[in-house]
Protein backbone atom coordinates (compact mmCIF):
# COMPACT_ATOMS: atom_id res chain seq x y z
CA UNK A 1 0.00 0.00 0.00
CA UNK A 2 1.17 4.06 -0.87
CA UNK A 3 -0.25 5.95 2.29
CA UNK A 4 -1.94 9.37 0.63
CA UNK A 5 -3.20 10.45 3.64
CA UNK A 6 -3.80 10.69 6.79
CA UNK A 7 -6.76 12.15 9.08
CA UNK A 8 -6.94 14.51 5.84
CA UNK A 9 -3.59 15.37 5.78
CA UNK A 10 -1.60 14.52 2.37
CA UNK A 11 1.77 12.60 3.39
CA UNK A 12 4.62 13.25 0.46
CA UNK A 13 6.96 10.96 -1.08
CA UNK A 14 9.24 11.47 1.53
CA UNK A 15 6.95 10.82 4.39
CA UNK A 16 5.90 14.38 6.17
CA UNK A 17 2.96 16.11 5.79
CA UNK A 18 2.70 19.54 6.77
CA UNK A 19 1.63 20.79 10.14
CA UNK A 20 -0.05 24.00 10.53
CA UNK A 21 1.64 25.03 13.72
CA UNK A 22 4.96 23.26 13.07
CA UNK A 23 5.62 23.05 9.74
CA UNK A 24 6.73 20.15 7.58
CA UNK A 25 6.99 16.75 9.88
CA UNK A 26 6.94 12.98 9.85
CA UNK A 27 4.04 11.12 9.11
CA UNK A 28 4.21 9.15 12.50
CA UNK A 29 3.62 12.02 14.35
CA UNK A 30 -0.02 11.97 13.37
CA UNK A 31 -0.78 9.04 15.80
CA UNK A 32 -0.43 11.12 18.35
CA UNK A 33 -1.75 14.75 17.44
CA UNK A 34 -5.06 14.81 18.89
CA UNK A 35 -5.53 11.65 19.18
CA UNK A 36 -4.61 8.92 21.52
CA UNK A 37 -4.59 4.91 21.13
CA UNK A 38 -8.14 2.85 19.87
CA UNK A 39 -9.35 6.23 18.71
CA UNK A 40 -9.99 5.17 14.80
CA UNK A 41 -8.24 7.82 12.11
CA UNK A 42 -9.39 7.94 8.14
CA UNK A 43 -6.84 7.14 5.77
CA UNK A 44 -6.21 7.52 2.26
CA UNK A 45 -3.98 4.66 0.29
CA UNK A 46 -3.36 3.41 -3.30
CA UNK A 47 -3.38 -0.18 -3.15
CA UNK A 48 -3.59 -2.41 -6.62
CA UNK A 49 -3.78 0.27 -8.91
CA UNK A 50 -6.96 2.18 -7.39
CA UNK A 51 -7.39 4.59 -4.20
CA UNK A 52 -9.36 3.72 -1.08
CA UNK A 53 -10.77 5.16 1.59
CA UNK A 54 -9.98 3.32 4.97
CA UNK A 55 -10.58 3.64 8.81
CA UNK A 56 -7.56 2.64 10.96
CA UNK A 57 -7.46 1.95 14.64
CA UNK A 58 -4.35 3.04 16.87
CA UNK A 59 -3.16 0.16 18.51
CA UNK A 60 -2.18 0.62 22.16
CA UNK A 61 1.59 0.51 22.96
CA UNK A 62 2.54 -3.02 23.80
CA UNK A 63 5.80 -2.00 26.18
CA UNK A 64 6.05 -5.71 27.63
CA UNK A 65 6.89 -6.70 24.69
CA UNK A 66 10.00 -4.73 25.09
CA UNK A 67 13.76 -5.74 26.27
CA UNK A 68 13.10 -2.72 28.58
CA UNK A 69 9.58 -1.56 29.19
CA UNK A 70 9.32 1.80 28.55
CA UNK A 71 6.03 2.24 31.09
CA UNK A 72 4.16 0.45 33.68
CA UNK A 73 0.87 2.30 34.15
CA UNK A 74 -0.86 1.84 37.14
CA UNK A 75 1.55 -0.81 39.16
CA UNK A 76 3.71 -0.58 41.94
CA UNK A 77 7.83 -1.16 41.66
CA UNK A 78 8.32 -4.48 41.26
CA UNK A 79 11.36 -6.25 43.33
CA UNK A 80 12.33 -9.60 45.29
CA UNK A 81 14.72 -9.34 48.27
CA UNK A 82 17.27 -12.91 48.85
CA UNK A 83 19.64 -12.67 51.45
CA UNK A 84 19.73 -8.89 51.42
CA UNK A 85 19.71 -8.69 47.45
CA UNK A 86 17.36 -6.51 46.03
CA UNK A 87 16.96 -7.64 42.81
CA UNK A 88 14.60 -5.14 40.09
CA UNK A 89 13.48 -5.57 36.39
CA UNK A 90 14.84 -3.05 34.53
CA UNK A 91 12.32 -0.73 32.93
CA UNK A 92 12.06 2.74 31.94
CA UNK A 93 10.51 4.18 35.15
CA UNK A 94 14.18 2.57 37.17
CA UNK A 95 16.23 3.69 34.61
CA UNK A 96 14.21 7.22 34.60
CA UNK A 97 14.82 7.58 38.65
CA UNK A 98 18.96 7.57 38.23
CA UNK A 99 18.21 10.99 36.18
CA UNK A 100 21.49 12.46 35.29
CA UNK A 101 23.16 9.77 36.92
CA UNK A 102 22.37 6.62 35.18
CA UNK A 103 25.08 3.84 35.56
CA UNK A 104 27.07 3.77 31.91
CA UNK A 105 26.14 0.01 31.32
CA UNK A 106 22.86 0.54 31.97
CA UNK A 107 22.34 3.58 29.68
CA UNK A 108 24.54 1.34 27.10
CA UNK A 109 21.68 -1.90 27.64
CA UNK A 110 18.90 0.75 27.56
CA UNK A 111 19.41 1.62 23.85
CA UNK A 112 19.43 -1.78 22.54
CA UNK A 113 16.40 -3.53 21.36
CA UNK A 114 17.49 -6.96 21.92
CA UNK A 115 20.19 -9.00 24.12
CA UNK A 116 21.33 -12.86 23.18
CA UNK A 117 17.77 -13.54 23.11
CA UNK A 118 16.31 -11.93 26.73
CA UNK A 119 12.88 -11.27 26.93
CA UNK A 120 14.22 -9.14 29.84
CA UNK A 121 16.78 -7.36 32.32
CA UNK A 122 17.45 -7.35 36.49
CA UNK A 123 19.28 -5.37 38.03
CA UNK A 124 20.81 -6.27 41.21
CA UNK A 125 19.81 -2.61 42.91
CA UNK A 126 20.98 -2.68 46.25
CA UNK A 127 22.15 -4.83 49.21
CA UNK A 128 20.84 -4.73 52.29
CA UNK A 129 23.57 -5.27 55.01
CA UNK A 130 23.51 -8.38 57.04
CA UNK A 131 26.38 -10.99 58.68
CA UNK A 132 25.06 -13.02 56.44
CA UNK A 133 26.05 -10.96 52.80
CA UNK A 134 28.98 -9.49 54.68
CA UNK A 135 31.42 -8.13 51.80
CA UNK A 136 28.87 -7.56 49.44
CA UNK A 137 27.11 -4.94 51.17
CA UNK A 138 28.50 -1.96 48.68
CA UNK A 139 27.42 -3.89 45.46
CA UNK A 140 24.38 -1.71 43.65
CA UNK A 141 23.44 -1.14 40.09
CA UNK A 142 24.74 -4.39 38.39
CA UNK A 143 23.08 -6.60 35.38
CA UNK A 144 22.22 -10.18 36.40
CA UNK A 145 23.30 -12.89 33.54
CA UNK A 146 22.71 -16.40 35.49
CA UNK A 147 21.88 -17.10 39.12
CA UNK A 148 22.63 -21.27 39.42
CA UNK A 149 23.21 -21.61 36.16
CA UNK A 150 19.96 -20.43 34.98
CA UNK A 151 19.64 -17.53 32.40
CA UNK A 152 17.75 -14.61 34.15
CA UNK A 153 15.23 -12.54 32.46
CA UNK A 154 12.77 -12.11 34.79
CA UNK A 155 12.21 -12.10 38.75
CA UNK A 156 10.60 -15.83 38.10
CA UNK A 157 13.65 -17.05 37.27
CA UNK A 158 15.42 -15.64 40.28
CA UNK A 159 13.06 -17.71 42.40
CA UNK A 160 13.18 -20.76 39.79
CA UNK A 161 16.68 -20.41 40.19
CA UNK A 162 17.51 -20.38 43.96
CA UNK A 163 15.21 -23.35 44.55
CA UNK A 164 17.69 -25.68 42.32
CA UNK A 165 21.04 -25.10 43.92
CA UNK A 166 23.77 -27.60 42.82
CA UNK A 167 26.05 -27.84 46.43
CA UNK A 168 26.49 -25.72 49.02
CA UNK A 169 26.60 -22.26 47.51
CA UNK A 170 24.34 -19.58 45.40
CA UNK A 171 25.92 -18.56 42.46
CA UNK A 172 25.26 -15.42 40.90
CA UNK A 173 26.73 -14.25 37.68
CA UNK A 174 26.80 -10.96 36.53
CA UNK A 175 27.08 -9.42 32.63
CA UNK A 176 30.36 -9.91 31.27
CA UNK A 177 30.92 -6.48 30.92
CA UNK A 178 30.39 -5.62 34.39
CA UNK A 179 33.35 -5.20 36.75
CA UNK A 180 31.87 -7.59 39.42
CA UNK A 181 31.43 -10.85 38.03
CA UNK A 182 30.12 -13.29 39.94
CA UNK A 183 29.16 -13.82 43.97
CA UNK A 184 28.43 -17.08 46.36
CA UNK A 185 26.29 -16.69 48.98
CA UNK A 186 25.27 -19.72 51.35
CA UNK A 187 22.55 -21.87 50.08
CA UNK A 188 21.54 -23.62 53.35
CA UNK A 189 21.53 -19.73 55.35
CA UNK A 190 19.68 -17.75 52.74
CA UNK A 191 15.85 -18.44 54.17
CA UNK A 192 16.35 -17.55 57.14
CA UNK A 193 18.98 -14.51 56.88
CA UNK A 194 15.89 -13.03 54.19
CA UNK A 195 13.82 -13.55 56.73
CA UNK A 196 15.71 -11.95 59.45
CA UNK A 197 16.39 -9.20 57.12
CA UNK A 198 12.75 -8.72 56.30
CA UNK A 199 12.01 -8.33 60.35
CA UNK A 200 14.75 -5.55 60.67
CA UNK A 201 14.17 -3.38 57.62
CA UNK A 202 10.38 -4.09 58.05
CA UNK A 203 9.97 -5.09 54.61
CA UNK A 204 6.77 -6.33 54.48
CA UNK A 205 7.37 -9.42 52.06
CA UNK A 206 10.23 -10.99 50.52
CA UNK A 207 8.80 -9.81 46.67
CA UNK A 208 6.27 -8.14 44.78
CA UNK A 209 5.14 -11.39 42.83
Amino acid sequence: DVILSIDSFEIDSEGKYLDPEYGRLSFPGLATRAHAADEVIPMTIWRDGAEYKIEYTLPRAQFEKSLIPQQRNDAPPQYLIAGGLLFQPVNGPLIRSFGSNKPLLLDYYSSQSSVNERDGLVLLSAVLPDDYNRGYEDMRYLLVNQINGQTIHGLEDIQNALTKVEGEFHRIEFMLDEVMQQIVLDAAEMPAATQRILQHYRIPAVSSL
